[in-house]
C-alpha cells in the first residue's frame, strides 16, 4: 500500500507530486540524520558503553531506510516511529545528561528528525500520534537521564515546537500544489478552448474556400452563360465539385485523390484544366497529406484564375524539391494585374483560396505580377523545425506568486530570528568575542533582509550578486572562527555555525538545493580547519561537532529542498495538464468539427448539392435560361456566405455589398445605397434578413437599385429590379424578428426584408 494512497485530495498531479516529494524527503531526512547520529555516536562513544550497540542498530536502520526509500509503505513509516521511540527511551544509558540538557548527542538528532519529518504525513490523526509517541519518549528518557522535573526537560517545549513547524511546511506546501493544480487545469482548458476554436476555424475557413473554388465558380460560369459552348466540360466540373463538397462534409477530402503523392495529384489537377498546361517536376517534391490537398487547391483556383481573366493562354507549372519542402511555380503570359489588388480588391480568390490557404499552414505565396506583364505565383512550404513544448509558465507563476513570495519572505523572517538567538546564545557564554559577534550578527542581518527583500519582489540575482553576498558571508564566518579559542570552536560559543546555514540557503533559495547543501557543507569545513591546524582534536571532538551541526543544519536545508519542491509540483501539472488537455481537446475538436460538417452539409445540401447533380448527370442543361438563373441565385448566395465571415465593422453591408458585386459581374446595372450603420446581428438573423432581397436581386436583368436602411432598433433591407414574367406574392411574412414584404407593378418587383428588435 502506498503511503500516501489514502490522504484526501490527490487528484490533482501536482498535489500527488507534492505527497510524493514529502514522503520521500522525510525518509531520506530520517536516513540521513541516522546515519550521521549512528557514525557520530559510535565515533563519539566508549568501546564499553551501552551506547555502541544502539548507535550501530540506529546505523543499519538508517542505511535500511536510505536504500528502501523508493518504497513508501506505512509499514516503515510506524517502523520509522518505533525506532524514534526506541532511541529516546535509551537517552539514561547511552547519552550523559549534560548532553540531554544541552540538547545535544544522537538520541537528540534522531528524535529531532523523527519529530519534524512525521509531522508532514498526510493523515493528520497519524502523524499526530506519531509526533506525540516520539516526544513523550524523548521527555520520559531525558527524565530518567537527569533526574529533573519534566517541567524543567527541553524536549517537552522544543519538540511540539518542531512538529508545528514541520506541520507547518505542509501546510504552505500542499495548498500551494492545489493552486498549481487549478492554475494548469484553467491554462489547459483554456489552451483546449482555443485549440477547438482554431480548428473550427481553419476547417471553416478552408470549407468555404474550397467551396468558392468549386461550386461557387462552377455556377458563376453557368449563370454568366460562360458555360454555353462547353455543357460537357461543366458536366466534369459539377462531378468533381460534388465529391469535393462530400469530402468537406465527411471526414477526408476527396478532391485531390486518394492515391499517389504530390506530383500526381498535381497531374490529375493540371489534366482536369481546359487550357494548355506545362508541367515539370523536379527532384522528389513530398509533403503532408493536408499540404498536399491546399497546394493542389490553390493551384486549381490559379489556373481557373487564368482561364477566366486572361482566357486561353499557355501556363507553366513548375513544382520542385527544397530543402526537404517544396516550391511550387504558376506562370502566365496574360494581360497580369496590379498586385495590390489581392490585398485591397473585391476578388476573394488569390486572397482567400491562394494566400489566405497557405498562411494556414505555415507557407507562403509570391504574387509578382503587372498589367501587360503576365503573372508568376510562388507557393513555397517549408517543414517548420521540430516544435518545443510551450513550458506552462501559468503554473510556475500561480506559485511563485504569491506562495513562493510568502514561503520566502517567512524563511527570511525565522532565518533573522535565528540569527539573533544564536548570537544572544553565544554573547551569554565566556568564548564569544563581543566585537566580533556584534559585526557577524549585522552582516548576517543584512544579509538576509537582502535576501527576503529579493524574495519578496520575486527577483532572481545575477550569480555575481549571489556570490558577492555569500562570499561576505563566509570570509566573516572565518574572521569570526579565527577569533574563537579552538576549544570554543565546536561549543556554543561558535554561535555562527548555527546561524550562517540559515542566512546560505536564503541567499540561495530558488536555486538547486544542492548549491545550499554544498554552501552550507564549505562554511562547516571552514570552521573544521581551525581545529585541525590546531591539533589534538580528539575522536570524541569530531563527534560532538559532527552532531551539532548535522543538527543546526536540519531546518535550513529541508527549507531549500521544499522550495525547489514548489517549483517541481508547479512544472508537474503543467506537464500532466497539458497532456490531458491535449486528450480534452482531441475529443472536444472532433466533437466541434462534426457537428461544424453536418451544419455546412445542411447549408448546401438542399439549394446547391441539388443544382451540381442535375448539372452532373445531364438533367440540367447549362445553357438553358432557368438554369442560368438557378446558378445566377446560388452563386451570389455562396458569395454572400463567403463575406458573413469577413471581420468588418458593418457585416450587413459588407455581405449586401458581395451581392451587389456578384450582380455586376453578371451584367447587371446595379446602384447601393446606405443610411445609418446596422447594429450587430447574428448570422442566422442577418440570413434570413437577406435571403429574399438577395435572391431577386441576382436575378436581376439588366439593372437594380439596393437600399439599406438602419437604425438602432431596425434594419431594411430592399432590392428593386425589373424581371420580365416575375410574379410576386404580394404577401408579407415573418420568421421570428425578420419580415419579409414583396409588391410587383408589372415587371417591376420590390422586396424588402426587416428586422426590428423586439425589445
Amino acid at each position: 500500500m502506498h503511503e500516501w494512497a489514502a490522504a484526501p485530495g490527490t487528484d490533482g498531479p501536482a498535489e500527488r507530486r507534492a505527497r510524493a516529494i514529502i514522503d520521500r524527503n522525510a525518509a531520506v531526512l530520517r536516513g540521513l540524520v541516522g546515519v550521521s547520529a549512528g557514525a557520530f555516536g559510535l565515533l563519539g562513544a566508549s568501546p564499553e558503553s551501552a551506547a555502541v550497540p544502539v548507535c550501530a542498530a540506529v546505523l543499519a536502520w538508517a542505511v535500511a531506510r536510505l536504500l528502501t526509500v523508493r518504497h513508501r509503505t506505512l509499514a516503515w513509516t510506524i517502523l520509522d516511529v518505533l525506532v524514534a521511540v526506541a532511541v529516546g527511551l535509551s537517552a539514561p544509558w547511552t547519552v550523559t545528561s549534560a548532553d540531554v540538557v544541552g540538547q545535544q548527542g544522537f538520541v537528540v538528532m534522531v528524535v529531532t528528525a523523527a519529530n519534524v519529518t512525521l509531522a508532514w504525513h498526510a493523515r493528520r490523526g497519524l502523524a499526530l500520534a506519531a509526533c506525540t509517541a516520539v516526544t513523550a519518549a524523548a521527555v520520559t528518557g531525558a527524565v530518567m537521564a537527569t533526574g529533573q522535573s519534566v517541567w524543567t526537560v527541553p524536549a517537552l517545549y522544543v519538540m511540539p515546537l518542531q512538529a508545528v513547524l514541520g506541520w507547518g511546511l505542509v501546510g504552505v506546501f500542499l495548498p500551494v500544489a492545489r493552486e498549481a493544480d487549478r492554475a494548469a487545469r484553467e491554462r489547459s482548458n483554456a489552451l483546449a478552448d482555443l485549440d477547438v476554436a482554431a480548428a473550427r476555424r481553419a476547417a471553416t475557413w478552408e470549407h468555404w474556400s474550397l467551396l468558392h473554388d468549386t461550386a461557387a465558380a462552377t455556377l458563376m460560369m453557368v449563370g454568366d452563360g460562360a458555360a454555353s459552348p462547353a455543357a460537357d466540360r461543366i458536366r466534369r466540373q459539377a462531378e468533381r465539385d460534388l465529391r469535393a463538397l462530400d469530402g468537406l462534409t465527411g471526414h477526408h477530402p476527396t478532391d485531390v485523390g486518394e492515391h499517389g503523392g504530390l506530383a500526381d495529384a498535381v497531374r490529375r489537377c493540371v489534366a482536369d484544366s481546359p487550357l494548355t498546361v506545362s508541367l515539370a517536376v523536379e527532384g522528389a517534391p513530398t509533403a503532408p497529406g493536408e499540404v498536399v490537398a491546399v497546394l493542389v487547391r490553390a493551384i486549381r483556383e490559379l489556373l481557373t484564375n487564368v482561364e477566366r481573366h486572361a482566357g486561353a493562354v499557355p501556363v507553366q507549372v513548375l513544382v520542385r524539391e527544397v530543402r526537404d519542402g517544396v516550391v511550387v511555380v504558376v506562370q502566365d503570359q496574360g494581360p497580369g494585374f496590379d498586385p495590390t489588388l489581392v490585398r485591397d480588391g473585391p476578388g476573394r480568390g488569390l486572397r482567400e483560396s491562394v494566400v489566405g490557404r497557405l498562411d494556414r499552414i505555415g507557407a507562403t505565396a509570391l504574387v509578382d505580377s503587372a498589367t501587360g506583364a503576365g503573372t508568376t505565383i510562388t507557393l513555397t512550404w517549408l517543414p517548420s523545425a521540430t516544435a518545443t513544448t510551450p513550458t506552462d509558465t501559468s503554473a510556475v507563476r500561480s506559485i511563485r506568486v504569491p506562495y513562493l513570495r510568502y514561503f520566502g519572505i517567512a524563511l527570511a523572517v525565522v532565518t533573522a530570528v535565528a540569527v539573533v538567538q544564536f548570537a544572544a546564545v553565544g554573547l551569554a557564554t565566556d568564548g564569544a568575542p563581543p566585537l566580533m559577534s556584534a559585526v557577524l550578527a549585522a552582516l548576517l542581518l543584512v544579509a538576509t533582509a537582502a535576501g527576503g527583500g529579493r524574495m519578496a519582489r520575486d527577483r532572481d540575482w545575477r550569480p555575481t550578486v549571489v556570490g558577492g553576498w555569500l562570499g561576505s558571508v563566509l570570509v566573516a564566518d572565518v574572521l569570526f572562527v579565527l577569533a574563537l579559542r579552538p576549544a570554543d570552536i565546536s561549543r556554543p560559543a561558535n554561535w555562527a555555525l548555527g546561524a550562517v546555514p540559515y542566512v546560505v540557503v536564503v541567499l540561495l533559495t530558488g536555486r538547486r538545493p544542492r548549491w545550499s547543501v554544498l554552501a552550507v557543507a564549505g562554511a562547516v569545513l571552514l570552521d573544521v580547519v581551525p581545529l585541525v591546524a590546531e591539533g589534538g582534536l580528539t575522536a570524541a571532538d569530531v563527534a560532538r561537532f559532527g552532531q551539532q551541526v548535522t543538527l543546526l543544519t536540519i531546518f535550513p536545508l529541508a527549507a531549500a529542498v521544499f522550495y525547489a519542491g514548489l517549483l517541481d509540483v508547479a512544472r508537474t501539472a503543467a506537464t500532466e495538464d497539458a497532456e490531458r488537455a491535449a486528450l480534452r481537446s482531441a475529443e472536444r475538436r472532433a466533437a466541434a468539427l462534426a457537428a461544424d460538417r453536418a451544419e455546412r452539409a445542411a447549408m448546401v445540401s438542399t439549394t446547391v448539392v441539388p443544382l451540381l447533380e442535375a448539372l452532373a448527370d445531364g438533367r440540367a442543361d447549362p445553357r438553358d435560361d432557368r438554369v442560368q438563373r438557378s446558378a445566377r441565385v446560388e452563386s451570389a448566395r455562396l458569395r454572400r456566405i463567403f463575406a458573413e465571415h469577413d471581420e468588418v465593422d458593418d457585416p450587413v453591408v459588407h455581405e449586401v455589398r458581395a451581392s451587389v458585386q456578384a450582380s455586376e459581374r453578371a451584367g447587371v446595372a446595379a446602384t447601393l445605397d446606405v443610411h445609418g450603420a446596422a447594429p450587430a446581428l447574428p448570422v442566422q438573423v442577418r440570413r434570413q434578413l437577406l435571403e429574399a432581397p438577395m435572391a431577386l436581386l441576382a436575378r436581376a436583368v439588366d439593372s437594380a437599385r439596393v437600399v439599406v436602411d438602419a437604425t438602432d432598433g431596425r434594419v431594411a433591407v430592399s432590392v428593386v429590379t425589373r424581371i420580365p414574367g416575375f410574379v410576386a406574392s404580394g404577401s408579407e411574412e415573418s420568421a421570428g424578428p425578420v419580415t419579409v414584404r414583396s409588391v410587383a407593378v408589372g415587371d417591376q418587383v420590390w422586396v424588402q426584408g426587416t428586422w426590428e428588435d423586439g425589445r
